[in-house]
């Protein structure tokens, strides 16, 4: 399992990108794995210049509310770039209804969501790409140059919250999924999980992942990790941090505690 972090502040502030630079820096330095980040793609590529080893990850990507061709273009870019260390966390964002019974069908956003989803694959994996859709113009031999160099594409992780919908979209698509906060207690999600395993259609394995606070109480880092990889089969644990807006402390305190955990290999 690799561990890292994740961050999902405001990022409308220059200091606040200053510290998410430094924070990755840190992180590759401590032997994390990952970085997730709620950034513009050019914090994602200042972080790319300054690591070597560390995968990025692009969080709560809307893809209801984004142009597919762009995120396309723009990620496929930050691929060349690190080196082929990006990866993506889509979901649809608030333009879908969040409530249980909106459907598939008749929810607009997760419409959108699905199609950009489509296509953002196919530009991602094709060339001369023609398409007609819903929600956007048409594309008429449209090539995204360059590919990113992870093939067939970056990993794509779906999640929307604890929905059934996501678990099924991303079982559906061969997609890994991303579960919200786990500190409520990892054991509720494993039916989740086990539907999303049963229904993956991917030519690989089934792959989740989740995240936790800082801040959230409980158990001992080290101890909501064993468990939820225990009871969900996790192979990615976030945990979420924000280093402009805590404590130097209490920021510290985590990193120390989820870097001794990688540097033992406990959950490799």
């Amino acid at each position: 399992m690799h561990l890292g972090l994740l961050c999902l502040g405001d990022p409308a502030h220059a200091e606040r990108h200053a510290a998410l630079v430094e924070s990755a820096v840190a992180a590759e330095a401590l032997g994390l794995d990952t970085l997730w980040l709620a950034a513009p793609p050019v914090v994602l590529a200042a972080i790319a210049a300054r690591t070597e080893r560390l995968r990025l990850g692009a969080s709560v990507t809307p893809l209801a509310e984004h142009d597919a061709l762009r995120v396309a273009e723009d990620y496929a870019t930050l691929d060349g770039i690190s080196n082929g260390r990006i990866e993506l966390f889509a979901g649809p964002g608030p333009l879908a209804d969040p409530r249980p019974d909106s459907g598939r069908a008749t929810d607009p956003g997760r419409a959108r969501f699905r199609e950009s989803l489509e296509l953002l694959r196919r530009l991602w994996t094709e060339t001369d790409v023609r398409w007609s859709g819903r929600f956007r113009t048409p594309l008429d031999g449209v090539t995204v140059e360059p590919h990113p160099v992870q093939q067939p594409h970056p990993p794509l992780w779906i999640g929307d919250g604890s929905s059934a919908s996501a678990a099924d979209l991303a079982a559906e698509f061969g997609l890994p999924l991303l579960l919200p906060s786990v500190a409520a207690g990892a054991r509720e999600l494993a039916p989740l999980i086990e539907r999303y395993r049963e229904r993956f259609a991917g030519s690989g394995a089934p792959r989740v992942g989740a995240w936790c606070s800082v801040r959230e109480g409980g158990a001992a880092l080290s101890d909501r990790v064993a468990e939820s990889r225990e009871a969900l089969g996790l192979q990615l644990f976030l945990l979420r941090v924000e280093p402009a807006a805590m404590p130097e402390r209490e920021t510290a305190g985590a990193l120390e505690e989820l870097a001794s955990l990688a540097a033992r290999g406990a959950v490799r």
